[in-house]
């Protein structure tokens, strides 16, 4: 059986002590109804942040800049591996469209993370999101 891996991106996008995240539709695979960051498969040739900049608009209607990475996670769905990086992402805007592919948007802050459905992995990228934006603002 062939070895395939996909790599995506993730935003971390920030506002007001919130990040924007995006609730699955049900009908979505992997992970139906879990919330995530806004993002999606690299497409082949792309460079991650320009894959990132098309998902965001996809997904939310946002227009954004695309800072630097701050963390990475791996899981396997099926006989794929995947490859996720996470970005900080600055939206001159808060208004969200959603796509079809999800059901709802939030702003959630930190607090908020414990009672959403939310996989492990991206539960930690969240976290470490808010955990470097409160260092970097302790130190500047």
């Amino acid at each position: 059986m062939p070895k395939i891996q996909k790599v995506g991106t993730s935003a971390f996008i920030y506002k007001s002590g919130k990040v924007l995240l995006l609730r699955r539709s049900a009908k979505e695979n992997p992970f139906p109804s879990y919330y995530e960051l806004p993002g999606g498969k690299v497409e082949y040739g792309e460079k991650p942040e320009d894959g990132l900049l098309r998902e965001i608009l996809e997904e939310t209607g946002l227009k954004v800049r695309v800072g630097l990475p701050y963390g990475t996670f791996s899981y396997f769905w099926g006989e794929i591996h995947f490859i996720d990086v996470q970005y900080y992402c600055y939206a001159s805007d808060d208004k969200v469209i959603i796509s079809p592919e999800h059901e709802e948007y939030l702003w959630a802050n930190e607090n908020d993370l414990t009672n959403l459905q939310i996989t492990e992995q991206m539960r930690e990228a969240i976290e470490r999101g808010f955990k470097l934006i409160k260092l970097f603002f302790i130190m500047s």
